[in-house]
């Protein structure tokens, strides 16, 4: 079905996002599981961090200059990705610590299993962090 909808094109996708980052996150989101990066915390509430569907669209963006495919009235819509490594970056800089569990964990190379509660939270952690630093300029 999904092939039929967009003909085999991500052009299509990009007309039908309207020149909207948003929109065409959902798109990607939506219609094609690969994109589809929602995880369920602490059994409670469903996150949606949808890094890969962020990336395509900011990588689009920066291909085409902010031209052509690459126009989207909206991008600064598109958010700092989810990712470990910005924590890693802000532990080792000293502007945040982990929990002492979180810490030893991490420190005796133990697996933090995917779709386990610190893998959410260190995965969540860049965009409160980005919201933060935003919302203080």
């Amino acid at each position: 079905m999904r092939v039929q909808k967009y003909q085999c094109s991500f052009t299509n996708c990009i007309a039908e996002a309207n020149h909207s980052s948003a929109a065409l996150v959902n798109i990607l989101a939506n219609n094609f599981p690969c994109f589809n990066d929602v995880v369920r915390f602490e059994n409670r509430k469903s996150v949606r961090f949808l890094k890969r569907a962020q990336i395509c669209v900011a990588d689009v963006w920066a291909a085409f200059d902010g031209e052509g495919f690459g126009h989207f009235d909206d991008i600064e819509k598109i958010t700092m990705f989810a990712d470990y490594r910005v924590p890693q970056m802000l532990n080792t800089l000293g502007c945040l610590w982990y929990s002492p569990l979180l810490d030893n964990a991490i420190r005796h190379k133990k697996l933090i299993e995917t779709g386990c509660s610190w893998e959410i939270q260190l995965r969540g952690l860049p965009y409160g962090f980005h919201h933060h630093v935003r919302s203080s300029c």
